[in-house]
This record gives C-alpha cells, structure tokens and sequence, in this order.
C-alpha cells in the first residue's frame, strides 16, 4: 500500500500471499487494508538563546564561552506555536564545581507541547573564580 503524498488515511486491497515461494494458497485472498495518516513532528531553531548559570556557589564568578547556543526543539506544529519564548531556557549546572576551567554540557528546560532536540554547542566552557573580580572575565556571570 503506496502512502506516498498522503495526508489522510489510505484504504487499499490487498492480495494476502506467503514470503516462501515453494507454497502456495489453495484460494486467493484478499484483504482491506487501512493506514492511518498522522502529522509528523516538526522542529524550530531558536537561535543565540543564552545560557543561564545554574547553582553557582555564593562568592564565585564564572563566564561562559560561548555565552549563548542554539536549541532545536520538535514537537507537533501546534505544540510548537504555543511555545513561549520565555519558557525555554538553556543552563549549565554548576553543582559542587569551585574555581577552576571546566567542559560542562549545557541542557534545556523543555516547554510542554515540545521538546529539546539538539543543543549546538552541546558543551561550553567553564572559567570560574573566587571572588566578584574577574579581570580578564568581561561576560563573568556573579553570585
């Protein structure tokens, strides 16, 4: 049953044979045959969406680079109209990290109706340092 270019269900008639070709059927048989056509899922690019800082340790700066990534998100086209823009935010966790330089991955809070697809860049670097003085930090993110 050929589904190409459908975009609603396909009902078809099929002869109903047998994959061995040393058997054969005493009587031809047939068979309705219905598939049902759904919308597959769609996805939207949300570009330059900064990174958020999440769980840094009171009396530490840190800065990102890069400090903002790109996020596909896929979902069902009506999921993904409803998405509001506020409510997809990219982070990296820095739970228990002190100073020092760290590969980190970045994750996404994902909308309802959606969900996160590809992050690009899936890791940043991590600079974080003791302190509110950061001299070489000129995006340093503070806590």
């Amino acid at each position: 049953v050929s589904i190409a270019g459908a975009t609603q269900d396909v009902t078809d008639s099929v002869t109903i044979g047998v994959a061995d070709p040393a058997l054969r059927l005493r009587a031809q048989r047939s068979a309705t045959v219905t598939v049902h056509v759904i919308p597959g899922p769609v996805e939207q690019d949300l570009a330059n969406r900064p990174i958020r800082l999440r769980n840094l340790e009171s009396g530490l700066t840190a800065e990102l680079t890069p400090p903002a990534v790109m996020l596909v998100l896929r979902g069902s086209r009506q999921g993904i109209e409803r998405i509001a823009l506020a409510d997809v935010q990219a982070f990296v966790d820095l739970t228990g990290v002190g100073p020092g330089d760290y590969s980190l991955p970045v994750r996404a809070d994902s909308p309802p109706g959606a969900g996160v697809a590809r992050i690009n860049p899936a890791t940043v670097h991590v600079h974080v340092v003791r302190g509110n003085n950061c001299e070489t930090c000129p995006n340093a993110l503070r806590h």
